[in-house]
């Protein structure tokens, strides 16, 4: 995904610097922006989602003699 994601916003650098000039310079950094932190919001819910306990209560394994 974040490689379809890079090679769409070169298609889009490339639009919009024949469209608008040298304002599709700041286009491209607002969707670079926008990718990175949604590449880090979704791995940080991934790890939280990992490093959280599971639902269910304290389950305590131990031997019965």
């Amino acid at each position: 995904m974040t490689i379809a994601g890079m090679l769409i916003a070169l298609f889009v650098l490339l639009v919009s610097f024949y469209f608008l000039g040298p304002y599709g310079v700041g286009i491209l950094f607002s969707i670079l922006f926008g990718l990175t932190l949604s590449t880090y919001l979704k791995s940080k819910q991934i790890n939280r989602t990992l490093y959280e306990p599971r639902e269910g209560g304290n389950i305590r394994l131990r031997r019965t003699s």
